[in-house]
């Protein structure tokens, strides 16, 4: 084949260009997808968790109200809480119930931290981490531990 001269116009040589292929997008490599795409579902595994372990503890609450009611109108409410709370925790979940209202609640509240620092990193990524969520389960965003420097300079937070 012929080749010029001029390697300005070569398409065999250039290394960007190569037969008139784009060049690729790093961002859009498979790995950087299947990361995201893990980082996004330990994420929402974590969302399902925190939502199981906070039904548990609206459960412990309104059981605690209970025995205070007075009213026969309030114990009704609250009973029909309880109920609509237990109907909503999954088979996995009801374990959560038999535990204690303090472990309970370090539980929800270590849970939120670390969705807290996962929610940080995701924001680098192309699927945000919507604010409703992290509003309705009063998840607020911390940078994580700084591994070391990314692509383009940002930080990657664990």
């Amino acid at each position: 084949m012929y080749r010029s001269h001029n390697r300005k116009y070569d398409t065999d040589h250039d290394p960007i260009n190569k037969k008139g292929k784009a060049k690729q997008d790093l961002s859009k490599s498979p790995g950087h997808d299947a990361g995201v795409t893990k980082m996004k579902s330990d994420f929402d595994a974590g969302i399902k968790k925190l939502e199981q372990l906070m039904l548990a503890d609206q459960v412990i609450q309104c059981q605690e109200q209970l025995d205070s009611a007075e009213r026969d109108d309030e114990k009704e409410i609250l009973q029909n809480l309880i109920k609509d709370a237990k109907r909503k925790l999954s088979s996995e979940g009801r374990g959560f119930i038999t535990e204690g209202q303090n472990s309970l609640q370090k539980r929800v509240a270590a849970l939120r931290e670390d969705l807290g620092s996962k929610a940080w990193s995701l924001r680098f990524y192309d699927e945000p981490v919507s604010e409703k969520t992290l509003e309705k389960f009063g998840i607020v965003p911390t940078m994580g531990k700084v591994i070391g420097r990314g692509q383009m300079g940002k930080d990657m937070t664990r």
